[in-house]
C-alpha cells in the first residue's frame, strides 16, 4: 500500500512538472495573465467545484487589472473575458457553443450516444448558410435536411420568436395561472402565511409548463413539478461529466424526470392526429404549443431515440423555468418589501389592465411589456441575480484584447463581472450625447436551453456635448444594489398648444454590450419573448388581484430569518440564481 501511494504521488509530481513547464516555455504568442493560484492546475479547479462564489470574486478581481485573464480548471484551459468589444466578439461567428452544447445534452439530458453523434458530425452550424469552410465538396457538410443544428434553430426561430406562437403562451399563461391564483385564495378572505418563493416555483412553473407542453402530461405524472424541481438543482453539474459514482443522486433525479417526460410524449404521440386540424391550433391537450410539436416533429425527422426524447423535454423545461421562477421571485420581493414602489407598480400595471363584458378582467401583454418601471425592476433581477459563464470556442485563430490566441480556444464571460461594473451601472456618467433607441430586443440563454438574452440597438444622436448623460447610478445608488429607477429616465412631451408633460421612458443607453444575462449572438436561444411576457404577466396579475403584506423573511426549514435573501451561492454561474430565504407575506385577492 505504501508502494502504492508513492507510486501515486510521483505520477502527479511528474505530470503537474509537465504541465508547469509547457506553461513556461517561450511562446511565439502573447499570452494573457493568469488567475493565481497556490498549488498550480489543482486550487482554482477545486475552488471552483467547491467554493464558485468566492472564485468568482477572485475572478472578477483579476479582471479589473486584465480583461482577459487565463485559468485552467480540469482538462481545459479558459480565457475569461470581459469588456464590451471583448464580450461581443465571442458572439460573433468565428465561436461557437456547440462543444459546450454538446456536453449538456450528453449528460444533463441523458441523449443517447447515436444521437449526439449525428450532431457532432454536422460541422455546418446553426446559421442559415454553413459555416464558413465547409463546402460541397467537404464531406462533413450534410445535406440540408440533415443540418441538425440549423433544424433546432430554425425550429426556436419559428415556433418560440413570432408574434403568433408567443401571443398563444401569454394567452394560455395568463389563463391558467388566473387558475392557480384562483384556487390559492377566495376573493375578499386574507391567507396567511404565504411563501413567496414556494407559491411560485409550484404554481408558476405548472401554469408555464401546462400552456406548453398541454394538460396531459399533467394527469400521466400527477408529481412532475416536484419532480422537475429536483432534476432542476442537478442540471448544471451534470453537465461537467462527472462519474457516476459521484452523481448518483444526480442522475436518478434526471432519469426519473425525463422518464415522466418520455412517457407523456409517447401517449401524446399515439392519441395525436398529425394529420388533423389540431396541428396549427394555438393550444391543444394533447401537446399543448406549438414549440412542443415542433420539437416532436424534429425527433421523427431526425429519427431520435426514447432516451433522447425524454432529454430533449426536459431540457426544454429546464429552459422554461429555471430562470423565470427565479426572476419573477426576485421582482416580487423587491416590489412588496418597498410599500411606495408597490404602490407605483399598481399603478402603472392598471394601465394595462383591459375589462371585458363577456369575459371579465384580463391584462393586455402586448401593453404590459411596454411599461418602463416593470421593465425596469424586470431588467435590475437579470442584472444581479443571472450569474452565468458564457461558454464559446473559436473556430479558428483570433485576435482578442490584443491577444493571437489559436482555434479551439475556450472562452468564458462572466455575467457578473458586466453587471456589476461601477463605470457603466453605478457611480459614473458620460458626455458626448445621448441615445435614443429604436429596438429592443430579447432573448434567451442559450447554452442549450430556451430561456432569455436581452440585447439592444441604438441609434445614437450628437446633441449638447457639454451635457452629462447619467449611466444610471449615483451615490446612493451603487451597481451591487437593486434600484428600480435605474433604467428609467424622464421627459418632457409638448402639445400642439405648447403644454409640456413628464412621462417616464425605459432606457439603456450606453450599456449595450454590458449586458448579455442570457448570451449572444446565433448561440442565443429563441425563447426570449416567451420568458419576459411570462415573467411580467406572472408579476402584473399579482399585483393587479392581490393587496400584499409583507410579514417576515425566513429559513427554508420555516424559522425567522435575521436578514433578507441573498443569491443562493449554490447555483452561482449555472442558471438565474434562486434566493436562499424566503419572503412570508400574507394577501387577499381582490378580484
Amino acid at each position: 500500500m505504501a508502494s502504492f501511494s508513492v507510486l501515486s504521488v510521483s505520477i502527479l509530481v511528474i505530470i503537474l512538472a509537465t504541465l508547469v513547464f509547457r506553461q513556461q516555455r517561450p511562446s511565439k504568442l502573447k499570452q494573457p495573465p493568469r488567475l493565481d493560484e497556490t498549488v498550480p492546475y489543482v486550487s482554482n479547479a477545486l475552488q471552483f467545484l467547491t467554493n464558485k462564489k468566492v472564485f468568482m470574486t477572485r475572478l472578477r478581481e483579476a479582471l479589473d487589472a486584465s480583461q482577459i485573464v487565463q485559468c485552467r480548471l480540469g482538462p481545459m484551459n479558459i480565457h475569461f473575458v470581459t469588456g464590451g468589444n471583448n464580450v461581443s466578439a465571442i458572439f460573433r461567428s468565428s465561436f461557437t457553443s456547440e462543444p459546450w452544447i454538446l456536453s449538456v445534452l450528453r449528460h444533463s439530458g441523458g441523449y443517447a450516444p447515436k444521437d449526439l453523434a449525428k450532431f457532432a458530425a454536422d460541422q455546418s452550424g446553426s446559421a442559415h448558410l454553413p459555416r464558413s469552410g465547409t463546402t460541397a465538396k467537404d464531406r462533413s457538410l450534410p445535406a440540408p435536411e440533415e443540418r441538425i443544428w440549423h433544424a433546432k434553430t430554425r425550429l426556436h426561430d419559428e415556433a418560440l420568436i413570432g408574434p403568433r406562437a408567443v401571443d398563444a403562451f401569454s394567452a394560455a399563461f395568463q389563463t391558467f395561472f388566473g387558475d392557480q391564483l384562483t384556487e390559492a385564495s377566495p376573493v375578499g378572505k386574507w391567507v396567511e402565511d404565504v411563501r413567496i418563493f414556494d407559491f411560485l416555483r409550484q404554481n408558476m412553473s405548472t401554469a408555464a409548463t401546462r400552456s406548453a407542453l398541454g394538460s396531459r402530461i399533467f394527469e400521466l405524472n400527477p408529481d412532475l413539478t416536484e419532480a422537475f424541481w429536483d432534476y432542476e438543482k442537478y442540471v448544471e453539474s451534470l453537465a461537467f461529466g462527472l462519474p457516476h459514482w459521484l452523481s448518483r443522486r444526480a442522475v436518478r433525479a434526471r432519469d426519473r424526470f425525463r422518464g415522466m417526460c418520455l412517457k407523456w410524449y409517447e401517449d401524446a404521440d399515439r392519441q395525436f392526429e398529425w394529420d388533423g386540424g389540431e396541428l396549427n391550433e394555438a393550444w391543444e391537450p394533447l401537446f399543448g404549443s406549438q414549440v412542443s410539436r415542433g420539437l416532436a416533429r424534429w425527433v421523427k425527422s431526425f429519427d431520435f431515440s426514447a432516451d433522447s426524447i425524454g432529454g430533449i423535454y426536459a431540457l426544454f423545461l429546464f429552459g422554461l423555468n429555471s430562470n423565470t421562477v427565479p426572476i419573477c421571485t426576485w421582482m416580487m420581493m423587491e416590489i412588496i418589501r418597498d410599500p411606495e414602489l408597490l404602490q407605483a407598480i399598481r399603478e402603472e400595471v392598471s394601465q394595462a389592465e383591459v375589462i371585458d363584458e363577456s369575459e371579465g378582467r384580463s391584462l393586455d401583454y402586448r401593453k404590459l411589456v411596454q411599461l418602463p418601471l416593470l421593465q425596469s425592476v424586470y431588467v435590475e433581477a437579470l442584472r444581479l441575480h443571472v450569474s452565468i459563464l458564457i461558454t464559446r470556442t473559436s473556430v479558428e485563430p483570433v485576435t482578442i484584447g490584443g491577444f493571437n490566441v489559436p482555434a479551439g480556444s475556450v472562452f468564458q464571460a462572466p455575467t457578473h463581472a458586466a453587471h456589476l461594473d461601477e463605470t457603466i451601472y453605478g457611480i459614473s456618467s458620460a458626455t458626448g450625447y445621448t441615445q435614443k433607441w429604436s429596438q429592443l430586443r430579447y432573448s434567451l440563454f442559450a447554452q442549450a436551453f430556451p430561456h432569455l438574452v436581452i440585447t439592444f440597438t441604438g441609434i445614437y444622436e450628437y446633441e449638447d456635448a457639454d451635457q452629462p448623460i447619467n449611466t444610471g447610478g449615483t451615490a446612493d445608488h451603487p451597481a451591487n444594489e437593486f434600484w428600480a429607477y435605474r433604467h428609467v429616465k424622464e421627459s418632457e412631451i409638448s402639445d400642439a398648444l405648447g403644454h409640456t408633460t413628464k412621462r417616464r421612458e425605459f432606457s439603456m443607453a450606453g450599456r449595450g454590450s454590458s449586458f448579455f444575462p442570457y448570451g449572444g449572438g446565433i448561440s442565443m436561444c429563441a425563447g426570449r419573448n416567451f420568458a419576459k411576457r411570462e415573467v411580467l404577466i406572472a408579476v402584473a396579475m399579482i399585483i393587479s388581484r392581490f393587496d400584499v403584506e409583507f410579514v417576515d423573511w425566513i429559513k427554508p426549514d420555516g424559522t425567522h430569518s435575521e436578514r433578507s435573501a441573498w443569491d443562493n451561492s449554490g447555483y452561482a454561474n449555472g442558471v438565474a440564481a434562486p434566493p436562499d430565504r424566503d419572503m412570508k407575506i400574507r394577501w387577499q385577492r381582490l378580484w
